[in-house]
């Protein structure tokens, strides 16, 4: 992806015990022509299947589960969750089955005061 100059934020990799010898890698962003098909070229395939919201905000405790409880009580269910706390502040990236939910997400926490990257 050199070749492209893509700046990627986050990068997820895991095994499928399913499919042993194989795995499955996220990685994001990827905008842009070019950086598709350098994504492409190097056997990436982009998903339009999960929709995510990646955000930010002071860490303190139970930050992450009041914004993932306010998106629980707005009946939305998350597909993944990854979040990583990087001195006082923690970053979470939220997987959803759709980009309404996805997107009713983003008001909730905007609304809460967190800042969506």
């Amino acid at each position: 992806m050199d070749e492209a100059s893509a700046d990627f934020n986050f990068i997820i990799a895991r095994r499928t015990p399913e499919n042993p010898g194989s795995g499955v890698v996220f990685v994001t962003p990827i905008r842009g022509d070019r950086e598709v098909k350098a994504a492409n070229t190097l056997g990436f395939s982009l998903t339009r299947s999960v929709d995510a919201v990646c955000f930010e905000a002071d860490n303190k405790p139970g930050a992450t589960a009041k914004l993932t409880g306010l998106i629980a009580d707005a009946g939305i269910n998350i597909r993944g969750l990854s979040v990583a706390v990087i001195g006082t502040r923690f970053v979470a990236y939220i997987g959803f089955d759709s980009t309404n939910d996805a997107e009713t997400a983003i008001s909730i926490f905007q609304d809460a005061g967190a800042e969506v990257i």
